[in-house]
């Protein structure tokens, strides 16, 4: 498993990992999103033009198969990263790796103190990778389990 920084022509395929209907029931918004929605909240982190967004690729080389996307708090002292992953390759362990290898880039690139992450509570497969990536649950609303992995010093 190997990370690369996410470009342009990445975004149909991460739009495709996000819309897949398994995990739908997992996110915030419940439904399968447009290319204009995706396009729009994400296009620019694709193109390396937002300094708020960031996106990289998984790769099984020669495939890709998922992506980490972080989205960096206006004080850049934290984010909160998202992570997909195509089905075909779920329990292998490579979700796990890439939060920990894509964590530690973004702690050392953009020197943020912490990480987040939003879970559903019924999404055991994120719990694990999280949690095998150093995540510790800090909070739970209603909905989402919250968890947070801080910088080491």
């Amino acid at each position: 498993m190997t990370l690369r920084p996410a470009q342009p022509e990445d975004l149909e395929k991460t739009l495709a990992l996000r819309n897949d209907p398994a995990s739908i029931p997992y996110f915030k918004r419940k439904r399968a999103l447009t290319p204009e929605e995706y396009f729009q909240e994400w296009g620019s982190a694709f193109e390396n033009s937002d300094p708020y967004r960031r996106a990289m690729m998984i790769c099984e080389p020669p495939e890709t198969i998922g992506a980490l996307l972080f989205e960096l708090a206006e004080n850049r002292r934290e984010a909160e990263v998202s992570i997909y992953v195509d089905q075909s390759h779920h329990g292998k362990g490579i979700g796990q790796e890439a939060l920990r290898q894509g964590c530690a880039h973004a702690f050392q690139q953009y020197s943020l103190e912490r990480i987040t992450a939003i879970i559903h509570p019924e999404n055991e497969s994120s719990i694990k990778a999280f949690e095998y990536a150093g995540f510790k649950q800090f909070d739970k609303d209603a909905r989402f389990l919250h968890y947070v992995l801080r910088r080491k010093r």
